[in-house]
Order: structure tokens, then C-alpha cells, then sequence
């Protein structure tokens, strides 16, 4: 059940919308959402604050990067838990490098378990003296020719 407060909001956003679109209609209202009479917005405001939903401006293809959550230790081996998943581009049995902020390498881990929005990966490999943290950046493992 809504609060009074929850219907006034609600109607007072349904009547801006129900103006706007009337404005629209009449050829009052350009398309960045200011009225004719005023003067367009500037290019620094309009990279400031795009219009739309925020998805709208996110990257179209996977970002192949994720962010480690955490290390899960067992007797068998250690699990690297990652936030990304298949969402990012990653793929059940790829490589992965784990890079600290300074971006140099810390080991490489081989994914074992790739969900939506996470995954889980072996240590293959750990540079003497390193430790894989949370917040370590994980990247797809390439070749370059």
C-alpha cells in the first residue's frame, strides 16, 4: 500500500511528464529536454549528463576484466573467487593474470567455474613472494604476435 507521500510524488512525476510530452507535441520542447526559447545546452553539459539510462552508456561488449573477491583455501587447492563473470567475457578453462595495483603481475589462475556475474579459478601459477588479495584486478591471459 502506497504512503500519502509516495502518491504525491507519483502524481506530481505524472504530471511533469504528462507537460513534457505535451511541450513535445507542440514543437515547444527540443530534444535535450530544454524549451525552444532558451538556449541549447553546452558541450561540457551534455557530457556531464547524458540523457537516457545509465546502461545506455555502459561499453556493448564484455570488459574481459574482473575484480578478486576473495581466496577461498581447501585441503585439495586454493579457489580464487572473482566478481565477473560471464557478463565480463570470461569462459570456463581460460587463463587468467592477476595484477596488483601497481599493475604488475601476481600469478595466473585457470577458471574452473564461470556464473552470470562471477567465477572461480585454480592457482596455476604464484610469483615467489606475492599473495593474491581482494581488489586485485584479473585479466584475460593473451598472446600477442
Amino acid at each position: 500500500m502506497k504512503t500519502d507521500c509516495q502518491h504525491s510524488f507519483t502524481a506530481t512525476a505524472s504530471a511533469r511528464m504528462v507537460a513534457r510530452a505535451s511541450a513535445w507535441a507542440a514543437g515547444v520542447l527540443l530534444p535535450w529536454g530544454v524549451f525552444a526559447d532558451s538556449a541549447p545546452p553546452r558541450a561540457e553539459e551534455r557530457r556531464a549528463a547524458p540523457p537516457g539510462p545509465a546502461f545506455v552508456h555502459q561499453p556493448f561488449y564484455a570488459t574481459n576484466t574482473g575484480v578478486v573477491h576473495g581466496v577461498s583455501e581447501t585441503s585439495q587447492a586454493d579457489l580464487v573467487l572473482i566478481a565477473g563473470g560471464y557478463d565480463s567475457g570470461f569462459r570456463n578453462g581460460m587463463v587468467c593474470l592477476v595484477r596488483n595495483a601497481e599493475d604488475e603481475v601476481v600469478g595466473e589462475i585457470l577458471l574452473v567455474e564461470v556464473r552470470n556475474e562471477c567465477a572461480a579459478g585454480v592457482i596455476l601459477e604464484l610469483e615467489s613472494g606475492r599473495v593474491i588479495e581482494p581488489g586485485q584486478a584479473v585479466v584475460i591471459k593473451t598472446v600477442s604476435f
